[in-house]
């Protein structure tokens, strides 16, 4: 399997950058690994189907939204267990962690050729307790920084988002990723509408309680993100944070058919 920790710690062609909004207020920013302990969590799968494989818990840090992060991984088709991972293995990986070379926290995940695997990020307190009423009424838009998605025009993949809230309603936002041009030496800032979550008449958002309960943005007990890939071809993608702001400079809207985000960076080329 590819090396994570390779993705994670490219020295000339990722170079770290900030969320820009600091009016925003921090979702995730992938803390918990240091220097001196650079892996935070790490989860692996490399069998078909059944249930995914968790990480530990990670928590409390001030800039996970509700103080922990959840993780797993589950490798859906196309997965070769080895001994646990071993040589000829075929699965799906994530890690959040410490890159030296990039000097910030970052989270990253991996499939093999031929695999279709997802990774999962759940917010929603320590131990599911959940997050007390968050309020993502005041603002626009989710800011999402890639380092790295190398997924090639011939890897469609799919992104979700999901929200619950207090009373139990719950929403989930699916979109279709794109490839767009890598500007080597830098990441890039994506855009992701937060009204999504209430515009249960789009064909690819689904509202438990159909188009009129909708989910309440003032008392959000979950946030959570899927990030689900397939095709012949290995991918990795890499975030460095993400971020709720209010009115961002550009916000996508992203409807059914519209593309979400995931930039070009040949495998060849990264390690080259």
């Amino acid at each position: 399997m590819k090396n994570l920790f390779k993705a994670i710690s490219i020295p000339v062609l990722l170079a770290a950058s900030s969320l820009s909004s600091a009016s925003g207020i921090a979702i995730d920013l992938f803390s918990g690994g240091t220097p001196e302990a650079p892996i935070a969590q790490f989860a692996a799968d490399y069998t078909d189907g059944g249930a995914a494989v968790d990480a530990l818990e990670a928590g409390p840090y001030p800039d996970i939204v509700g103080g922990y992060r959840d993780l797993s991984v589950n490798c859906l088709t196309g997965c070769i267990d080895n001994g646990g991972g071993g040589p000829g293995s075929l699965g799906t990986e994530a890690v959040v962690g410490y890159s030296a070379l990039l000097g910030r926290n970052v989270f990253a995940m991996s499939n093999d050729a031929q695999v279709t695997g997802e990774a999962t990020l759940i917010w929603d307190g320590q131990g599911s307790t959940g997050l007390g009423g968050f309020d993502l009424s005041g603002f626009s838009a989710f800011e999402v920084d890639v380092f790295l998605s190398d997924s090639g025009d011939d890897a469609a993949w799919k992104f979700q988002l999901i929200a619950a809230d207090g009373s139990g309603r719950n929403s989930v936002v699916q979109l279709v990723a794109a490839t767009v041009p890598l500007v080597v030496g830098s990441s890039q800032l994506f855009y992701i509408d937060i009204s999504l979550f209430n515009q249960c008449g789009l064909v690819n958002v689904i509202c438990s309680g159909g188009d009129a309960d909708i989910v309440d943005l003032s008392d959000l007990e979950l946030l959570g993100v899927v990030f689900n890939f397939e095709g012949a071809v290995a991918v990795d993608l890499g975030l460095h944070g993400i971020r709720a702001v209010p009115e961002p400079a550009m916000v996508s809207m992203m409807g059914l058919g519209l593309l979400l985000m995931g930039f070009f960076a040949r495998r060849k080329s990264l390690e080259a």
